[in-house]
């Protein structure tokens, strides 16, 4: 009987042993995904950086539009202001009769 419980306890520890080992056996990986190479290479990626391409072309549009919009404000501000003093100056009108 002594045997029988030496036996089953060798057993039942060799078990506990094997079971740890497989379960240890699986080590965590660690990947690396290359953005770049994939919008380089795939066929989405491609497509994605056209319609970011198209995007950026409208958006680039749009900003000239509105900087080219305000220099022609200012320039037509100086201007305003460059007739006001010039005309101060010759005695036409006086600076109250633009306020």
């Amino acid at each position: 009987m002594k045997v029988v419980k030496y036996v089953f306890a060798i057993l039942l520890l060799t078990l506990f042993i094997l079971t740890n080992l497989a379960l240890a056996a699986d080590v965590a990986k660690i990947g690396v995904v290359d953005l770049q190479k994939i919008l380089e290479t795939s066929r989405a990626g491609k497509a994605i950086q056209d319609q970011l391409k198209k995007e950026k072309e409208g958006m680039e549009s749009d900003l000239f539009d509105f900087s080219s919009f305000f220099l022609q404000i200012r320039l037509h501000a100086l201007l305003l202001f460059l007739e006001l003093i010039l005309n101060r100056f010759a005695g036409t009108r006086s600076f109250k009769d633009f306020l």
